[in-house]
């Protein structure tokens, strides 16, 4: 195998894992308020899709297998800010954080931000080293 192609294979794998945790962030996002509406559902299914998807498994067979995942992490909010800082930790790029708060905030407003998805957001920031002051 060339170099390059090893080169490549390794960066769609590290985007792969960084796209996962995202993706797992965006649910977590939409679980927030304690309601799903068809704006917030359309912003995550825009932006879902956006995403450069690197796996056998298809993007929206991941986001099913997920969501028990993060229903469970919802149960108490210290495995909520254990699992947000475990996704963040693999968002490794200033693009992969910036782009991940732009989603998640698109998320959020897409039904007028609750004050527990601000909360998340907060959160989020902190998480990824980005709190602004």
């Amino acid at each position: 195998m060339k170099k390059s192609t090893l080169k490549q294979q390794e960066q769609q794998q590290a985007q792969q894992i960084q796209n996962e945790a995202l993706v797992r962030l965006m649910l977590l996002a939409r679980y927030q308020d304690k309601k799903l509406s068809l704006n917030e559902q359309d912003a995550f299914h825009r932006n879902l899709h956006k995403l450069a998807w690197h796996s056998v498994t298809d993007v929206n067979m991941f986001t099913m297998r997920e969501i028990a995942a993060v229903r469970k992490v919802l149960e108490t909010p210290d495995r909520t800010e254990a699992f947000i800082n475990q996704q963040c930790s693999f968002l490794k790029t200033e693009a992969a954080k910036n782009e991940c708060l732009s989603i998640l905030r698109q998320i959020a407003a897409a039904d007028k931000t609750d004050p527990r998805e601000h909360q998340f957001l907060q959160q989020v920031e902190a998480a990824l080293g980005m709190v602004s002051a």
